[in-house]
């Protein structure tokens, strides 16, 4: 899935108003692979790649 270049929610995003909770600890067996912050574009594919890689 991927956003359209002309789709109106380029740019759309709040990535001023939040910022990521680091509440679960960064490591690659038991816990996040990375705290990721949120994205410029409403939903979670980014037109740049960025977002939910889970």
């Amino acid at each position: 899935f991927h956003l359209k270049s002309n789709s109106p929610c380029i740019g759309r995003g709040l990535v001023t108003a939040l910022a990521p909770l680091n509440v679960v600890p960064v490591d690659p067996n038991f816990g996040s692979s990375a705290i990721t912050p949120p994205g410029k574009d409403l939903g979670a594919f980014q037109l740049d790649g960025s977002g939910n890689q889970h």
